[in-house]
């Protein structure tokens, strides 16, 4: 039986039925009793409050009360969120002089809160983020209202409400941080998660080598936490994002760069054989988004031999989300023009090998054949190389177009083969017919009805930028301006005999948005498929 009143004249007597209003309230087919009670309820609010005057054992039972009829029950929540009284006494009682009173209040704000956006909403909106990281310090004396008070902030910082505010102050972050630092609260960095997610935090760390130093050494931590490895892997895990979102911030280059400790720190991860993946995965990440700029690029290379290491990394895993960091920061380094010969002259075309034939996720062989593109873009001799030496890995490419349902794997492995017919047109002086050099390469009489099917699938792309519709217009007016060979022939018919392709190319010519380059090499087309037609009826 529910009360509708509380004896609160006699402290004995309030005890023992806030103790059986507890145990009802603990029985969750007894709990809805409660919501029909809400005189009751302000009124075990007000004994709850610190300035109740009554005794802390009366002030226990009536959070215990409180705590017991908010789990699972949204009803009850929500009638509590109308008592203002409640909330401040919540605000007030993380900061009570009694460990048993802090512990319970911190237990009560949980059941509170969990689960529920109207109560995340309304602590937001009460400050109840700054209140607890305030007050940290006093609360982690204990680590059952450490533990809570932090789950609750978690629950805070993820709610949609939290981006809505300024949820944190600077020095409300430097009290978490304090928290962190201690090695025993090694849990609590899973909290540093959901703070990085949010801008103004990636900015603040981004902004500052000595918060990126000790994301470092949370990371490094986590790594060697033997106690609980399980779940100091899980948070090194989703750690991970926020240092790829924060090292890729601007910000982040304007404080660091390739000749800093941290960077050497980053390359002696990769390096250590018994660092764990998701450690590996953290360096590749910092270091691929330092290697943005061209300086650090080259110098990375050059001076630091940084493939070299990522070559053996890769060589040495079959970790899926390992392999595609490990590419994403070979990709970066394959950008610089100074890399590109270094890159492919120290082995790197025999580990894209290895990318484009894992069957482990379409997201690693994209970024191989991401990091092949950068290698052939402006650098014929490597293109001249791949088509020479790697022959199998080309065939992998066109491979790729033919199988994968991937659009950006058919996009990209397209480019690569435009980027191999504008070096071997251009610049390899041996090559004087790019079309039967490939297919005598390839073992492929065919070569040009695959090359079609590249250009007419970037062509006739909807979603085709001007730089794709130029790449794949410039490659098909190149092999129309070829010696008119048996190969070139067979090409011909196949172009002139594709309606889709006429079409598009007159759409481009007619489009006032296009580049004069790009309608130039429209009109080129047409020439020499005039040319072409003249050639063939003649015969």
């Amino acid at each position: 039986m529910v009360p509708d009143n509380l004896h609160t004249d006699d402290n004995t007597k309030l005890e023992a039925e806030l103790a059986d209003l507890a145990a009802l309230a603990a029985n969750a087919e007894l709990r809805d009793i409660f919501a029909e009670k809400k005189g009751l309820l302000s009124q075990i609010v007000e004994i709850v409050h610190l300035e109740s005057g009554l005794r802390e054992e009366s002030r226990f039972q009536g959070l215990r009360v409180l705590g017991n009829v908010c789990v699972d029950n949204d009803i009850n929540r929500e009638l509590l969120c109308t008592e203002t009284g409640f909330i401040r006494s919540l605000q007030n009682l993380v900061a009570d002089n009694s460990v048993r009173i802090r512990r319970t209040s911190c237990i009560v704000m949980f059941n509170f809160a969990n689960d529920n956006d109207l109560v995340q909403r309304n602590l937001i909106e009460n400050n109840y983020t700054e209140i607890i990281c305030n007050n940290l310090d006093l609360l982690s004396r204990d680590s059952t209202a450490l533990e809570y008070s932090l789950k609750v902030l978690d629950l805070l910082l993820q709610n949609e409400a939290a981006s809505e505010n300024s949820i944190l102050s600077t020095e409300a972050l430097s009290h978490l941080e304090m928290v962190w630092d201690e090695p025993k609260n090694i849990a609590f960095i899973d909290l540093l998660v959901a703070v990085l997610e949010h801008e103004k935090f990636q900015i603040i760390y981004a902004e500052s080598k000595e918060k990126i130093a000790k994301l470092c050494v949370y990371c490094e931590r986590l790594d060697r936490e033997e106690e609980n490895p399980e779940v100091a892997k899980s948070i090194l895990h989703k750690l991970v994002l926020g240092c790829s979102t924060v090292s890729g911030l601007d910000q982040f280059l304007k404080v660091v760069s390739i000749d800093d400790d941290l960077c050497d720190l980053w390359i002696s991860w990769i390096k250590n054989s018994k660092a764990s993946s998701e450690l590996k995965i953290v360096g590749a990440t910092f270091l691929g988004n330092i290697c943005r700029t061209d300086f650090n690029c080259t110098k990375a290379v050059h001076d630091k031999n940084l493939h070299r290491l990522v070559i053996a990394d890769i060589a040495n895993t079959e970790m899926a989300a390992q392999l595609y960091s490990d590419a994403g920061l070979l990709k970066n380094l394959a950008i610089s023009a100074a890399n590109k010969r270094k890159m492919v002259s120290d082995g790197v075309l025999l580990i894209i090998q290895k990318l484009l034939n894992t069957g482990a996720s379409p997201y690693i062989s994209f970024t191989g054949l991401g990091i092949l593109r950068q290698l052939m873009v402006s650098e014929w001799q490597n293109c001249v190389d791949l088509v020479n030496d790697r022959i199998s890995l080309l065939q992998n490419v066109l491979l790729l177009f033919d199988t994968s349902n991937e659009k950006s794997i058919k996009i990209e492995s397209s480019r690569i083969m435009f980027a191999i017919v504008r070096s071997l047109s251009f610049k390899a002086s041996n090559v004087t017919d790019p079309l039967t050099y490939l297919a005598e390469k390839l073992q492929n009489a065919e070569v040009g009805e695959s090359l079609l099917k590249s250009i007419q699938y970037v062509l006739l792309d909807s979603n085709s930028t001007q730089l794709l519709l130029g790449e794949s217009i410039l490659t098909l007016a190149l092999i129309l301006k070829l010696k008119p060979t048996s190969n070139l022939l067979a090409f011909y018919n196949l172009v002139n005999n594709d309606v889709a392709i006429q079409g598009k190319l007159t759409e481009v010519r007619n489009d006032q948005n296009i580049p004069q380059a790009i309608k130039d090499n429209t009109q080129l087309i047409s020439t020499m498929l005039f040319k072409l037609d003249a050639i063939t009826s003649s015969k």
